[in-house]
């Protein structure tokens, strides 16, 4: 019976999708809480001072504009304002996001003409995926979300849908602009009336990047020059070379439906009539995931292991269309076979979160992370450094994420000093008119360096001295085993040894 005859049928799987979404969250929320990467307490100091200071910084009483996804600051900070604490609000915000996904799921399955099949197959794919999972903190499943809402859009022609979506978009995270641009090119429906969907994208991102642009002395954050001048990988090959070296079985299962999807994506001419008004939804998605891809390759940042997530989800869409496609076809032998390929799929994916749930629950660390210390190592440090140098300042190690944020004190770092960065600033400007642009309105004269008595440092290999801490790093790598240390600098000079 179709959901048209059926409301009440229909309303009761919708609860059950939700439900399903919001257990899968908290279930994962409570067990990963304790194993946040380092850059989510980047995002979390931010929205800390903003929600509890009304500051716009990492470190209290010093401005910065390194907040990758301004908007994500701007939804926590809203929230730790309410609530009064950060990891209550990154929950809150985690929960509503897998809410907000299972719907547009729910949304893009339906306006395909294949039910809630689709949604029942993506959300577990896109929740339990380890990738994706161990960017909780970050933005990735806000794109990963929005992304879904996009394609639902452009799936029904709504360019007033589509472009409210892609301005929320474009603002959560500037490199999604990839994501929006190819969903609207390769969707007829909306380039016939694309000044719709291009004026509402330009008024619901526009304000912010104005503001942030005079206000904050850049429009897009700086992170882009911090994390191209980043000394490590090749992005192109950067997801197996470095992160499968170190996680293989994660990354393996964060792999299978992407790969799935991309035979999917060159099959897409055999299925494709079995789609509502053959949509042109599926070639658009593979053609976005590669093309975020590319485009993060051709800036030139480091392999972050984050930035692989929207190209790992929109293939992974594509996998959930053309599994549900298989699972409502007449013959029951492509029942079957679409079935056992479901399992085999999720067989691969449950493999490491078995191997990490036998080790311990809640997990000490994400399931791919590149950290020089485990969260409860950098927890401790953080706390005894913050008792030991109290207000005086500290030169940070090059990972201040977590220290930062446990130790509440002022520690001097690209992300939250700016004038560490300001004479590559102007190496970038120098040579792109693009970064003049970027940072015309940035006042030199008003940054002040966080003036330094301490030194922080990560040597390798356990402490000979037992004034350090020890710590474990990413498996496999030179930040493996080590300890960090900490040295005077002398009084107030900021000079180092």
């Amino acid at each position: 019976m179709s959901t048209s005859t059926a409301p009440n049928g229909s309303t009761g799987r919708l609860a059950a999708l939700l439900v399903l979404a919001a257990l899968t969250s908290i279930g994962g929320f409570w067990l990963l809480r304790d194993a946040l990467v380092d850059d989510a307490f980047i995002t979390l100091s931010y929205a800390r001072n903003l929600g509890l200071h009304g500051e716009w910084a990492l470190i209290r009483g010093h401005e910065a504009n390194t907040a990758t996804s301004p908007l994500n600051v701007l939804l926590l900070g809203a929230l730790v304002a309410i609530v009064r604490e950060p990891m209550l609000a990154l929950g809150i915000l985690h929960v509503t996001t897998c809410v907000l996904l299972a719907l547009g799921l729910r949304g893009l399955g339906q306006s395909l003409g294949l039910g809630d099949r689709v949604a029942w197959i993506a959300t577990p794919l896109l929740l339990l995926n380890p990738l994706l999972a161990s960017s909780l903190g970050l933005e990735t499943l806000l794109v990963v979300t929005l992304l879904v809402h996009m394609a639902w859009a452009a799936t029904l022609g709504d360019p007033v849908r589509f472009g409210l979506v892609a301005g929320v978009c474009v603002w959560l995270r500037m490199d999604s602009v990839v994501l929006v641009a190819v969903l609207f090119l390769l969707t007829p429906a909306l380039l016939r009336e694309w000044w719709k969907a291009v004026g509402l994208a330009a008024m619901v991102v526009l304000p912010w990047l104005a503001f942030s642009w005079v206000a904050l002395g850049s429009a897009v954050p700086d992170t882009l020059v911090i994390k191209q001048a980043a000394p490590f990988g090749e992005f192109a090959t950067g997801l197996f070379s470095r992160w499968g070296d170190s996680y293989p079985d994660a990354v393996l299962a964060s792999s299978v439906p992407a790969l799935v999807g991309i035979v999917a994506a060159l099959g897409w001419w055999w299925w494709r009539d079995r789609l509502a008004g053959r949509s042109p939804v599926v070639p658009a998605l593979a053609t976005a995931g590669a093309a975020h891809f590319a485009a993060i390759w051709l800036l030139g940042v480091a392999p972050y292991f984050w930035y692989y997530g929207p190209t790992v989800a929109a293939l992974t869409l594509v996998a959930a269309v053309a599994a549900a496609t298989v699972l409502g076809s007449a013959l029951p032998i492509r029942r079957r076979v679409g079935l056992a390929a479901l399992g085999a799929v999720g067989l691969v994916m449950a493999y490491p979160w078995v191997q990490d749930l036998r080790t311990r629950a809640p997990l000490g660390a994400m399931p791919i992370h590149g950290n020089w210390a485990l969260p409860a190592q950098y927890e401790m440090i953080g706390a005894e450094l913050g008792r030991q140098v109290g207000d005086a300042g500290v030169r940070g190690p090059g990972e201040i994420g977590s220290l930062a944020y446990h130790c509440e004190c002022a520690m001097s770092d690209k992300f939250s000093d700016r004038s560490r960065i300001v004479d590559l600033i102007d190496e970038r400007a120098a040579s792109s008119w693009l970064f003049r642009l970027n940072y015309h309105f940035l006042d030199r004269e008003e940054i002040e360096p966080i003036v330094v008595e301490y030194r922080l440092g990560w040597r390798s290999g356990p402490d000979p001295t037992s004034r350090g801490w020890d710590v474990r790093g990413r498996p496999g790598s030179s930040r493996r085993d080590g300890h960090f240390r900490l040295t005077p600098t002398g009084p107030a000079t900021g000079k180092l040894p």
